[in-house]
C-alpha cells in the first residue's frame, strides 16, 4: 500500500509540530490588522493548521516533487 506521505514526516510529533507552525502563522498574521472579528482569532489558525499538514503531506508523498 501506498504510504500518505514520506517516513520523515510521518508521526504525531512531526505532525503536531507542522500544524502549531500552521496556526502560528495564522494567529501571527492577525496581530498588525486593526478591527479584527474575534471570529478571525479562531478560523484563521485552523484553517492554516489543517492546510500546513495537508500541504506538507502532499509534497512529501511517493509522487510528490519533494519525495525521498
Amino acid at each position: 500500500m501506498r504510504q500518505a506521505y514520506a517516513q520523515k514526516m510521518r508521526g504525531p510529533g512531526s505532525t503536531a509540530l507542522i500544524a502549531l507552525a500552521g496556526a502560528l502563522i495564522g494567529l501571527l498574521a492577525l496581530v498588525p490588522l486593526d478591527h479584527v472579528d474575534p471570529w478571525s482569532w479562531v478560523v484563521a489558525p485552523a484553517i492554516l493548521a489543517v492546510g500546513a499538514v495537508a500541504q506538507t503531506r502532499a509534497l512529501f508523498s511517493e509522487g510528490g516533487p519533494f519525495r525521498t
